[in-house]
């Protein structure tokens, strides 16, 4: 009799153990209902790029937030930008995540965390991540154009170098310009970014007023170099001729050039006069 019943309440214990495992899953199974996952499984991103993510088990009486490492890094859900205090509700169904990371000096890396919270009580539930690489195009100077044109002789102060992709930020110590026959090293006194941050406006140190002292002369090879977080961009450039109302006192015809002051200088294609005219009058070009 005693064993019939101690058989009988086993097979019961038995039996509801069953149906509460089925019914209430443990907390490795409940934390294994939620996932957070780039569409394609990718680890290296490229930027300016746009990468869809999925963010499954969020149910209805949740929500979630994003952060990322970089706050430039765009994170929308559908139309809407996520932003730090940007609550997503949840649905109980996937929810679709479009993120885009900016395009920066050198590559780096960015973590999205995704933080789900209880609706009403606003208590952390869960926190999912992923950590991607972002590979970002190669810097390169385009091009160096002087902004104002040569003062006499002593050639051009302000330059522009023009690159291929808007930087962050850039200071003195992130520029170089060296003349390439001699090596002379020219001192930045002054640089700041124009043109949508994908140019740097350079001030040549010196004083123009005093004897002796030239910039960057018309017909010389420099190199301009940018330096920044261990990237390097470099590029050799010439000044064009740019006379600003000066007076000719020599012209040389057979190599299409005339003298202001002690430099010759090359008259531009596009002049079809007469050079020897040209002696004794102020000239722009």
């Amino acid at each position: 009799m005693h064993n019939s019943i101690s058989k009988k309440l086993l097979a019961g214990a038995l039996s509801v153990m069953m149906v509460l495992s089925l019914v209430a899953p443990t907390n490795a199974q409940a934390a294994s209902s939620y996932s957070f996952k780039q569409k394609s499984g990718l680890s290296k991103l490229t930027a300016d790029k746009t990468y869809t993510y999925y963010v499954k088990g969020v149910k209805k009486t949740q929500y979630i937030k994003v952060t990322r490492t970089y706050k430039d890094v765009l994170v929308k859900k559908d139309s809407t930008v996520v932003k730090k205090a940007t609550k997503v509700k949840g649905t109980g169904k996937t929810i679709t995540l479009k993120v885009t990371a900016p395009d920066k000096v050198e590559n780096y890396k960015n973590t999205l965390k995704v933080k789900v919270y209880n609706k009403k009580t606003n208590k952390l539930v869960k926190t999912l991540k992923r950590t991607a690489t972002i590979k970002v195009k190669e810097l390169k100077i385009t091009s160096v154009e002087p902004t104002t044109a040569a003062t006499g002789n002593t050639g051009y102060k302000y330059i522009r170098v023009n690159f291929n992709k808007a930087l962050d930020k850039i200071s003195t110590d992130d520029i170089e310009i060296r003349a390439k026959a001699t090596q002379q090293l020219y001192t930045v006194d002054s640089v700041k970014l124009s043109n949508g941050n994908k140019s740097a406006d350079i001030t040549i140190k010196g004083d123009a007023s005093v004897a002796g002292t030239t910039f960057l002369m018309a017909g010389s090879i420099y190199t301009a170099s940018f330096s920044q977080n261990g990237v390097t961009a470099s590029l050799q450039f010439e000044l064009p001729n740019y006379l600003d109302e000066q007076t000719v006192i020599a012209a040389n015809v057979a190599k299409k050039q005339v003298k202001v002051g002690a430099t010759w200088y090359t008259v531009p294609k596009t002049y079809t006069g007469n050079l020897g005219e040209l002696v004794g009058r102020t000239i722009s070009f």
